[in-house]
């Protein structure tokens, strides 16, 4: 459905750039990401609207997709950071570790 949006890369594309990434920049941002860590998400999930366009059925859609795919992506770097916390805290609690 999105097929010819997405592969034409022109007018209409640009225009649902320049529309939506200033929300998805707001919600990325409203989660309590860094200005690099929010541009990583916002880029990634451009990306992915470019990958997996053809998941979409109905353009009224795409809103709504890519701001529960910049979600997602939140979650991923918030989950990856509490593991790596958690870890790196294990390591220093570990018998041996670091001495």
């Amino acid at each position: 459905m999105l097929c010819g949006l997405v592969e034409a890369g022109g007018r209409a594309m640009d225009d649902l750039v320049r529309l939506m990434t200033p929300v998805l920049w707001h919600v990325v941002r409203a989660y309590g990401l860094d200005a690099q860590l929010s541009e990583d998400v916002v880029q990634v999930t451009w990306l992915t609207l470019v990958r997996r366009h053809d998941t979409i059925h109905d353009a009224r859609a795409v809103a709504g997709w890519l701001t529960t795919a910049v979600i997602s992506g939140v979650i991923g770097v918030v989950v990856g950071g509490l593991i790596a916390l958690v870890l790196h805290h294990a390591m220093r609690l570990k018998p041996g570790a670091g001495h």
